[in-house]
């Protein structure tokens, strides 16, 4: 289904977000240097309550996820997913309003160049439930059609994100993805980096249930039916 979502302008993400957890240049530097940076606190506690409660509300009858085995990497994930949203969702909000927050941020002519895929536009949209004890994901790159840069947030529940060198784990970083955060990938286009700079990672240490909610740009031809938002 596609819905008609209000011009980017035209939302106020105050309320929502935290705009000085976002240090612009910081964000820049790490990403350039290893490809993911996490953020703390962007989300305000009263808007992540509500995203956690919409959260309950879309899962509430939803088994609980199986064990899946992804080819051709044989990527393994425990999770369960949304990725549809009308316009008057909190989700659709935050998606919005954090798309503006990082264009107010780097201003007009600045983001052109930081963004160099195409003109910053999340289209693509996934609403996460990890089980407690799930497996999380095992070490992987996100796909090549996804440009510019990978935004996930964690909206509430216990489980870490970790960076990687390699499709083995090889190395391990744990970011700090506590309820409110989000972490940044860098993804192709960014400051044109190309497919081979997407960074490895992973998610594990699900010790209560976790909502996790990611956006994404997908190249304009790529995007699935029913994704792609109105200007």
């Amino acid at each position: 289904m596609v819905v008609e979502l209000p011009p980017t302008d035209a939302v106020d993400y105050s309320e929502m977000l935290n705009a000085d957890a976002l240090d612009i240049e910081e964000m820049l530097k790490q990403l350039r240097e290893t490809g993911l940076c996490a953020v703390e606190g962007i989300i305000k506690e009263p808007f992540r309550k509500k995203l956690c409660g919409e959260a309950d509300e879309h899962f509430s009858t939803v088994p609980q996820a199986e064990i899946e085995v992804i080819p051709p990497f044989d990527v393994k994930q425990q999770f369960n997913a949304k990725s549809v949203f009308d316009r008057d969702s909190n989700f659709t909000q935050l998606r919005i309003g954090f798309q503006k927050l990082l264009l107010d941020k780097l201003g007009a002519t600045r983001a052109a160049s930081t963004f160099t895929g195409e003109t910053l536009n999340f289209n693509y949209f996934e609403l996460m439930q990890y089980p407690e004890g799930s497996c999380g994901i095992s070490p992987h790159r996100d796909h090549a059609e996804n440009i510019n840069v990978v935004c996930v947030f964690t909206i509430g529940g216990r489980g870490f994100v970790y960076g990687c060198d390699d499709r083995a784990g090889t190395n391990p970083k744990r970011y700090n993805t506590y309820p409110g955060a989000v972490i940044l990938m860098r993804a192709p286009g960014f400051e044109h980096s190309k497919a081979k700079d997407r960074p490895f990672h992973y998610v594990a240490d699900i010790e209560s249930l976790r909502y996790s909610y990611a956006v994404r740009q997908v190249r304009a031809d790529r995007v699935p039916p029913g994704q792609q938002p109105q200007p």
